[in-house]
């Protein structure tokens, strides 16, 4: 005879409440943390000048791992819609490689690009890191059905909003939490002024089944045997209609044991039951319907994989982040109370070079697969007594356990980067890989956990500043110099948002006449009364995605003028602007540049724009591209700092060109060193190959400009003839003269 097996929970006798009394006490304790959480979440964004991801990432996994009911905290930055290109490019450079705003289709179940709106609210930040919350970056909120009224009533009322679980694939029954952030350090009085500068929001992911814990513990197990026609085999009788049991339901049989667990139905009386928020009537509706009695199995199994996997990647199977943090801890516990000794600790952050590419080129899928592979050589590489752990895509960290001497590291980061250069072969594809990394050791380059992972991560970014594949050991400079380019960053931010840059004009000529063939827009910004160089701003305009914001300001200010100049009959030339890389992957770049020459009444056959070979060669198929549709509308282009890149003469001849323009550190030796001579005469017959112009810039002495014109450059620019000027001053001097003699003094 078939048996089976069924289990209940019974109340406990010493349980002195009703149930629902336990829910909303326990509810309500930890809805009121989690309000206190958000709103100290909201303080610390608002007050912080470290927003970074290392920075959110150290915050909320010590919120994560005290608080077992909250699964997941995240941010959504509000970004409008002329900044979405910008932004989602930035998010791409800064490791979210196929990063896009983006919304729910409830039919396929699946994150499409997001329409058109005038603004939006992408998740940007994610704690736990793990490759199923990898897929909610850049989902949008503001415009997702689901949660446009919560972030709506967030924003204009600053206040805590709840949010209900909508994707049907999740498994757990769960809400989220929202707070929106503003400007400043005090929350805006007015709801206008809170629209206005609100500028993102917290959002807190809670889990019903964790919050209903204890009311679990309030009950004990029991069970009951049955035949197959549900006859009682036991000595155990269940009377139906008693208080302790009212209804026995199949869930599914387990297995051959052919067990079956049972819901439980019980009588719940709601006498003057204050529902203090939605996520209680949610709650109270689950119990009043039916107590869920799902199989605890073994609950120390049960939580060992829960921790498990709240501490490993799951895509790759190695430690995390939260895991990493943890050991750290541990280890610097030991340190404190028992000294450093001898030996001590290191932290190594890894990133592969140029990753995003192999991702672009194959697939996510394919990547993944690369990644695993990377993981695998990474464990048979290193020692036993080393931990290595995944933070998310394409970064890793290496943590060294007793070491003596960075001998120790070299020697490690030098097996790594053999392991790494072997090349990778997956479905008959070969892909070779290289990385950059970081070091930090204690207690030199950091005292806390924290301190060390960000500094790891600081001397990895210099690694790859300085050419990518090598290593960089941490050093307190660093610290220092990030302190002062962020310091430099939220100042471009206010200038450009001030309008404070100012547009100078450096007259290019003719060698031998001296005339005026045209003139160089050129940014110079004054902070105050300090000049800024441009080689120390532009660079991190390029950077952080700053540069096309810049570019579009300088763009309009330089045709502007042009317009004035040739409305007042003068004749400066041709005005040559210098393009960013960024602005190849700008998609409203051409029709922003049209209406600005139709809005000044400027022909676009004024214009030349400049770009530099690097830019050009970093995507060539794309640069053709765009380039062709520049040239198509009549705009001259040019090639800048010719000589210092790569270029391939199969793709420099299909480039719609008009100009090379040769790079002052090919001129600044001109005329005593030979290797210059040979490189510039070289330029100059490639360019008369080609039926281009040639330009040469940094001009500065007769003898440069008597030998680029023996050598057939009759185009010069230079501080022989003129540096860059305000309008003022070049509009003085073409009313008074077309020739640049009188420049010089």
């Amino acid at each position: 005879m078939l048996q089976f097996q069924y289990q209940f929970y019974e109340q406990k006798k010493q349980f002195n409440f009703t149930v629902n009394n336990v829910i909303r006490k326990d509810i309500s304790d930890k809805f009121s943390t989690t309000k206190g959480i958000l709103t100290s979440l909201v303080s610390y964004y608002q007050a912080s000048h470290d927003r970074s991801p290392s920075s959110f990432a150290n915050f909320s996994g010590d919120l994560l791992k005290n608080y077992p009911f909250l699964t997941a905290i995240g941010f959504a930055r509000l970004v409008s819609h002329d900044e979405r290109v910008n932004f989602e490019e930035s998010m791409r450079d800064y490791g979210l490689y196929d990063f896009t705003i983006k919304r729910f289709e409830p039919e396929s179940e699946s994150f499409v690009r997001e329409e058109d709106q005038s603004r939006y609210a992408p998740i940007v930040r994610i704690e736990p890191s793990s490759y199923r919350l990898s897929m909610y970056y850049g989902y949008d909120l503001l415009n997702s059905p689901y949660f446009r009224d919560g972030v709506l009533e967030a924003i204009e009322s600053s206040n805590i909003v709840t949010v209900y679980n909508f994707f049907k694939a999740v498994d757990l029954q769960t809400y989220y939490l929202l707070k929106a952030t503003y400007a400043g350090i005090t929350v805006p009085a007015t709801r206008e002024e809170r629209l206005e500068k609100v500028n993102g929001l917290y959002i807190v992911n809670i889990d019903l089944k964790t919050l209903l814990l204890p009311i679990k513990e309030q009950f004990t197990v029991g069970s009951i045997i049955v035949d197959e026609e549900q006859r009682l085999v036991g000595d155990r009788q269940i009377e139906p209609g008693k208080k302790h049991l009212t209804q026995l339901e199949y869930l599914q049989p387990v297995d051959e044991v052919k067990k079956v667990y049972l819901q439980v139905r019980r009588p719940i009386y709601f006498h003057d039951f204050d529902l203090f928020m939605p996520g209680v009537v949610l709650a109270s509706v689950i119990v009043l319907q039916v107590l869920v009695v799902l199989l605890w199995r073994k609950d120390l199994l049960v939580r060992r994989e829960l921790n498990y996997q709240a501490k490993h990647d799951d895509l790759t199977g190695l430690p995390n982040r939260m895991f990493l943090r943890d050991k750290l801890k541990d280890l610097l516990d030991q340190f404190e109370v028992h000294g450093i000794g001898d030996e001590s600790i290191a932290i190594v952050f890894i990133d592969l070079d140029h990753f995003k590419e192999v991702n672009d080129s194959y697939g996510h899928q394919f990547g993944d697969e690369v990644l695993l592979e990377v993981s695998r050589r990474f464990q048979e590489t290193l020692r036993k007594t080393d931990t290595i752990c995944r933070l998310g895509g394409d970064e890793f960290i290496v943590l060294l356990n007793t070491v003596g001497d960075s001998k120790v590291i070299i020697t490690t980061i030098e097996r790594i980067r053999e392991c790494i250069a072997e090349p990778v072969v997956i479905e008959s594809r070969k892909v070779y890989l290289s990385a950059s990394f970081g070091v930090a050791t204690f207690p030199e380059g950091g005292v806390t956990a924290g301190d060390l992972l960000k500094n790891a991560d600081a001397a990895m970014y210099k690694a790859k500043k300085d050419g990518r594949n090598r290593y960089c050991f941490y050093s307190k400079e660093m610290t220092e110099r990030a302190i002062e380019r962020l310091t430099l960053e939220s100042k471009l931010r206010q200038a450009i948002e001030d309008d404070v840059f100012k547009v100078y004009f450096q007259p290019q000529l003719e060698g031998r006449t001296n005339a005026i063939i045209g003139l160089e827009a050129l940014v110079r910004w004054f902070d105050g009364d300090t000049f800024v160089s441009p080689e120390k701003f532009i660079p991190l305009a390029e950077d952080t995605g700053l540069i096309v914001q810049l570019d579009l300001l300088i763009m309009e200010k330089a045709i502007r003028q042009l317009g004035l100049w040739h409305k007042a009959g003068l004749m400066p030339g041709t005005l040559s602007l210098n393009l960013s890389t960024r602005q190849l992957q700008h998609p409203e770049f051409i029709s922003h540049l049209e209406e600005t020459l139709v809005k000044y009444d400027c022909r676009p056959e004024w214009i030349e724009l400049e770009i530099t070979e690097g830019h050009i060669m970093s995507d060539p198929e794309a640069a053709i591209v765009f380039l062709r549709r520049l040239a198509e509308q009549g705009i001259r282009l040019a090639v800048d700092d010719f000589g210092t890149g790569y270029s391939s003469l199969s793709y420099l001849k299909k480039l719609p060109i008009n100009r090379l323009k040769i790079d002052r550190s090919f001129v600044r030796d001109l005329p005593d060193n030979e290797d210059d001579v040979t490189i510039t005469t070289t330029i100059i017959a490639l360019a008369t190959s080609l039926n281009l112009e040639v330009i040469a810039e940094g001009v500065e002495t007769e003898e440069q400009r008597q030998l680029l014109v023996e050598l057939g450059c009759p185009h010069l620019q230079g501080f022989l003839y003129s540096p860059a000027r305000p309008a003022e001053e070049i509009e003085e001097f073409l009313r008074v003269n077309p020739f640049l003699s009188d420049l010089r003094n």
